[in-house]
């Protein structure tokens, strides 16, 4: 009976040993998981700066690209123009020589 008692007070041992393994394992594990959050967040927190960032270059890249639209189109028009006056001026150059 006595072998008996020490048996289940080892087990009972063993069985508290374990749990305390076990509980020290799983706030190793917060621990490790709660350090894997911080980083994760400070890496979200830069994807937000450069994902604000790459915006303003894409509005930026948008206003450009109207811009240059609205010179190319004026200078079509300046080109016309200029083909036109350059028409007029030798038609006057014939009336003059003429």
């Amino acid at each position: 009976m006595l072998r008996r008692k020490l048996a289940l007070t080892e087990d009972a041992a063993r069985a508290s040993r374990h749990l305390e393994e076990e509980r020290d394992d799983l706030i190793a594990k917060y621990k490790r998981q709660c350090r894997m959050v911080e980083r994760l967040n400070g890496e979200l927190s830069e994807t937000k700066l450069q994902l604000r960032d790459l915006k303003s270059q894409l509005t930026d890249a948008v206003d450009e690209k109207t811009r240059a639209a609205q010179q190319q189109k004026k200078i079509e028009e300046l080109t016309t123009k200029i083909n036109e006056l350059d028409t007029i001026r030798s038609r006057q150059q014939k009336k003059i020589s003429s």
